[in-house]
């Protein structure tokens, strides 16, 4: 299982060290938040501007999501939150 602020962490280090790498250099910003209304529905990391909830379940996820997603552009479609996107986004 996970531990919220053991993957906050993890995220926000690992971006820091990638940022040269990212897609979209100047508008990465990591916010931890409360409830957006969505947390019925499993841990989630929100993109914006792209509007896709993707869920997680450890480390290798969050990679994934640096990866595919942050770094190459390309949505990680296993990964995408199922219970609030009802089609891919």
């Amino acid at each position: 299982m996970y531990d919220t602020d053991e993957i906050f962490e993890y995220l926000r280090s690992t971006l820091t060290q990638k940022k040269n790498l990212l897609k979209n250099k100047k508008n990465i910003k990591i916010v931890k938040t409360s409830c957006l209304g969505k947390c019925a529905f499993g841990p989630n990391i929100y993109i914006v501007p792209e509007g896709i909830w993707y869920t997680f379940s450890n480390i290798e996820d969050i990679d994934e999501i640096i990866n595919k997603h942050l770094i190459n552009g390309e949505k990680v479609l296993r990964l995408i939150n199922k219970g609030i996107h009802s089609e891919n986004p």
